[in-house]
């Protein structure tokens, strides 16, 4: 056995004989040594001082707004400038919003999700104004949960006192009804939940959408939305946003022209045996001062999608010219769905039928038939064969480039006159038009089309 061992068994021995000191020794012992030593803020336990973290976050966001709320959002998006409306997000969830407070036009957009918006569903940051999450919606598992929210100043709809009954916060999810507007499914395939709760608080009109991965909430899930929704923010509308709002807008003196010239190879659907192409163009209608409620318009679309929350994907390509409102669309479906100009671009091309190309196109109508169209749509059917170029010639008022946005290539700069040519790959005319900021707008085709 060596020292070491032996010095451990006598410590270890003349340990056991010690007598253990008594409550009273150990009590006047640590009196000393509290009286001896500086006194120190007791330290909390990290649990504890999360949650008190976390709660003074949500305190602040409550009281500034939930922009500041977001900070908490495991996704890292949400509106950059705090409004006053939208959630805060409960851990593990992710949330978006508008940075406006809303118009008839234009409601505030506020969403939240319990998985991560798709890149398509975010704008600048943003939540996308069209309140639909369309790609989200599309790849939504079977726990997923996206709870949209839209808010209205009540006294800019005065029409729809009856619509949105009076309720005080949080929101119930008892009070949600089935929801499928007119019949229609998001994902008819895989149909999705889809429960709708209006109301009237503070001054406004809040229009909320439940979207579920399977078409019954279960126990447990529904108790995770209404904790989410005990989280949902509506401040008080205020006068000072309507004075602010009445101010007139600045007028920034007009920038140096910008032409982009670009030209596509585009694939029509193949329809009973014949490749074909429909165009369609409108004049602009509707005029507020500078922007359109309808502006001037021309487009080349084919069929692809059947179902009217994809329609525009039916578009080849558009062009528009004038500054389109808030709430113009590209397509109107009869079952409600919008492509609002200012999300899907004064200018796109579908980037799943189109590619750039380098092929030469003429501007040119000769062999054409037409002219100026009225604001109803003048619609033409033409055999186009397998594949078709498409030339634009637009001159925006700024530098603009097409980006990609969802199932398009666009820009939302807004356009002072564009030209929109088509020819079949064998040279033959088939389209011309062109639309100008004053909402004229001029169609020509192939005397061969004929009148859809």
């Amino acid at each position: 056995m060596s020292a070491d061992d032996d010095l451990e068994r006598i410590l270890r021995e003349g340990w056991k004989r010690l007598p253990e000191p008594d409550g009273g020794v150990t009590r006047r012992a640590r009196e000393r040594a509290l009286t001896a030593v500086p006194r120190a803020r007791p330290r909390r336990r990290r649990t504890a001082r999360v949650a008190a973290l976390l709660g003074v976050g949500v305190v602040v966001a409550l009281g500034l707004g939930v922009g500041l709320g977001a900070l908490v959002a495991p996704s890292g998006t949400a509106a950059r400038d705090p409004i006053g409306l939208g959630f805060v997000p409960r851990s593990g969830w992710f949330a978006l919003q508008s940075a406006m407070r809303g118009t008839p036009d234009q409601p505030a957009v506020a969403m939240v999700a319990n998985v991560p918006f798709a890149e398509d569903d975010v704008v600048n940051g943003l939540a996308e104004p069209s309140a639909l999450p369309y790609s989200t919606l599309l790849t939504l598992p079977v726990r997923g949960v996206v709870v949209v929210a839209t808010f209205i100043e009540a006294e800019q709809q005065p029409w729809t006192s009856t619509r949105y009954p009076p309720r005080t916060l949080p929101l119930r999810l008892r009070d949600a009804t089935p929801y499928i507007e007119y019949g229609t499914q998001v994902r008819p395939d895989e149909p999705l939940g889809q429960y709708q709760l209006r109301a009237l608080v503070n001054g406004f009109n809040v229009d909320l959408v439940v979207y579920a991965g399977s078409p019954r909430l279960s126990r447990r899930l529904s108790a995770e939305v209404q904790q989410q929704l005990d989280r949902l923010v509506v401040q008080r509308a205020r006068k000072t946003e309507h004075a602010r709002r009445s101010r007139p807008a600045t007028i920034q003196a007009p920038s140096a022209p910008v032409v982009l010239d670009r030209t596509f190879a585009c694939t029509p659907s193949l329809i009973g045996g014949i490749r074909k192409i429909g165009t369609r163009a409108h004049s602009g209608s509707g005029r507020h001062g500078q922007s359109w409620d309808q502006p001037a318009f021309a487009g080349i679309e084919t069929n692809v999608s059947g179902a009217a929350a994809t329609a525009v994907e039916n578009e080849l390509a558009w062009v528009s010219a004038g500054r389109p409102s808030p709430s113009a669309t590209i397509v109107a479906t009869l079952v409600g769905y919008t492509f609002p100009f200012r999300s899907w671009g004064t200018i796109g091309v579908n980037r799943g039928r189109c590619r750039a190309t380098s092929a030469r196109v003429s501007l040119s109508r000769s062999g054409l038939d037409g002219g100026t169209v009225g604001s109803i749509d003048d619609r033409r059917d033409c055999a186009s064969g397998r594949r078709i170029l498409v030339r634009i010639r637009a001159v925006l008022g700024s530098a603009a480039r097409l980006s990609t946005f969802r199932s398009v290539l666009r820009t939302t700069v807004p356009v002072r006159e564009a030209t929109l040519v088509a020819r079949a790959q064998s040279g033959r005319p088939l389209v011309y038009a062109q639309v100008l900021q004053s909402g004229k707008s001029l169609l020509y085709t192939s005397p061969t089309c004929f009148p859809d």
